[in-house]
């Protein structure tokens, strides 16, 4: 535990001393020890768990929880460029050792209940096969340690792959090129350890990376493999910490075709970016990023005709500038094998939902929200895959578009569904471990059911309004879609696909490019119609 306390802080930093040093990252923290992390925007409240650990903090606050029990921090957490940083002796503390003991409790204070988060997927291993290095500490010219490589990250961009090796000193270095479609990188003046924070960038712009000692077991060499015609990268360096940040550039016109990719971290646009293309990732079912979008699968040729609809749906205005930037997470309904509803001569329920959460995705990023997809091509995701990707993503409004069926040709309209756990139980015998019954009533209890009603109704409201579509309601069901989601989550039903005219209209390219508009509207009457409490 020490020398691992002696990685995260940094040589330069004894455990007990409170400096800006003394905080770390938590996402990158939580995702190297296999740490389920969540955050929570709007309340600023970041949640961690492993295992019976669970730990709750909010920025600016030296008050948190661990276990249910009152837990005071060294200092409070706070956000830097974006990213939440936290007080490393306390998380380490807490979550160091499985076995560790709970941290002594402080005086009570009243706290939300705890909110259960699905675990992202395990750091990718690098290279395993690399002989590994001495262990042994390396010394500076002045007696010091010298600076270690804490973490070794990546990030697949539109246009190129970026590496990013951070250290808690500074370095130097050197490059070469020692044969076609090869990179090495020669860090001098750091310790031969290779970080145990690392990622996997095998993928569109890079074959994989390997980490190896330098001469005389000083140093490393990082080898990077590229695809052919692949060129050298460029590198920029940054201080405090010290950053090397390598960018690949992506081969003329590839398409990061992966059949496991999920959810991307996106820029928040601008309403001036609404002309840009849109970056939209894809994600399927592992941690690998896809940044390029698939165009929306066309449809088999149709029995049925396809009616010609030509919708004007203004976009709505926000008026309050302090939602600017809110992130949306989209998921279009079923996809791959699964088709969800279908009926004979009119495209599947997969491939509406699909044309619309990409059009809802490029209008909420023109209108200045954030946005990301679940999927963006035509996939399967498991249940529980699609529920863990959209916790992880972070958003503060979730919405899952699907489409109807019904054997009454007669039935048709819109509806907008939030989860309602009346009538549903989730009793069963587990052998003496934790009751899902007790976990399913802690996420009822954490949960804004209140703010998914009121997105509902407005959502329900701009489609019927807009549309000229029956309006079939907004009500609470128990609906698969929306269970252990952890922040405000909607359904939306855009139409009924087995009603003989409004199934041909929900094929048509005009509504559902409407429909997504009408969507978009709805967030939009959502986050002019809430207050943040002070």
């Amino acid at each position: 535990m020490a020398a691992f306390l002696l990685l995260i802080l940094g040589p330069g930093m004894a455990p007990g001393q409170d400096t800006g040093r003394g905080f770390i990252n938590a996402r990158e923290f939580a995702e190297s020890q296999g740490i389920a992390f969540q955050w929570f925007p709007m309340q600023k409240m970041l949640v961690m768990s492993k295992g019976p650990r669970l730990m709750r903090m909010v920025v600016d606050q030296t008050q948190a929880v661990v276990d249910n029990q009152p837990f005071t921090l060294p200092a409070a957490p706070h956000i830097e460029d974006g990213q939440v940083m936290v007080p490393a002796r306390a998380i380490i503390r807490v979550f160091g050792s499985d076995a560790g003991p709970t941290p002594p409790p402080a005086a009570p204070t009243p706290e939300p209940p705890p909110v259960v988060v699905p675990p992202p997927p395990p750091a990718t291993v690098v290279d395993p096969g690399s002989p590994a290095p001495m262990t042994a500490q390396e010394s500076t010219p002045d007696g010091g340690q010298a600076p270690i490589l804490v973490t070794a990250r990546h990030s697949t961009r539109e246009d190129h792959t970026r590496v990013v090796l951070e250290f808690d000193g500074n370095v130097s270095y050197t490059t070469e090129s020692p044969a076609p479609n090869k990179f090495k990188l020669r860090i001098n003046g750091c310790q031969n350890l290779i970080p145990t924070k690392r990622s996997n960038p095998a993928g569109r712009d890079l074959k994989g990376v390997s980490f190896n000692s330098g001469a005389n077991r000083q140093g490393l060499v990082l080898t990077f493999d590229l695809h052919d015609g692949g060129k050298p990268p460029t590198i920029e360096t940054v201080g405090n910490p010290f950053r090397m940040i390598l960018s690949f550039a992506a081969p003329p016109g590839a398409v990061l075709a992966t059949a496991t990719a999920a959810v991307a971290t996106a820029t928040t646009p601008t309403p001036a970016a609404a002309s840009a293309t849109a970056k939209t990732p894809s994600n399927t079912a592992s941690a690998a990023p896809s940044l390029t979008t698939p165009p929306p699968a066309t449809p088999a040729e149709s029995a049925k005709a396809v009616p010609e609809v030509s919708i004007e749906v203004p976009p709505a205005t926000l008026t309050r500038s302090i939602f600017q930037g809110r992130a949306i997470i989209i998921d279009a309904g079923h996809g791959g094998p699964d088709k969800g509803a279908t009926v004979e001569g009119l495209p599947p329920e997969k491939d509406i939902t699909l044309a619309v959460a990409q059009a809802l995705h490029r209008n909420l990023r023109a209108m200045g929200f954030t946005a990301y997809l679940v999927r963006s091509s035509d996939t399967q995701i498991a249940a529980d895959r699609r529920q863990a990707l959209t916790n992880k993503a972070g958003g503060d409004l979730f919405v899952s578009i699907h489409v109807g069926a019904s054997g009454d040709e007669n039935q048709a309209g819109a509806a907008c569904y939030w989860f309602d756990s009346k009538g549903l139980s989730l009793e069963v015998d587990t052998g003496g471990k934790l009751s899902p019954q007790l976990v399913f009533n802690d996420w009822t209890q954490a949960t804004r059911f209140d703010l998914a009603r009121f997105l509902a109704q407005k959502v329900r409201d701009r489609l019927t309004t807009h549309l000229e579509m029956k309006d079939r309601g907004a009500m609470g069901l128990p609906l698969q879609p929306l269970k252990f989601i952890v922040y405000p989550a909607i359904v939306v039903e855009l139409g009924m696909l087995s009603h003989p005219t409004e199934g041909p209209r929900l094929a048509a390219k005009g509504f559902q490019d409407a429909a997504a508009q009408a969507i978009a509207n709805g967030i939009v009457d959502f986050f002019n119609g809430i207050r943040l409490n002070p």
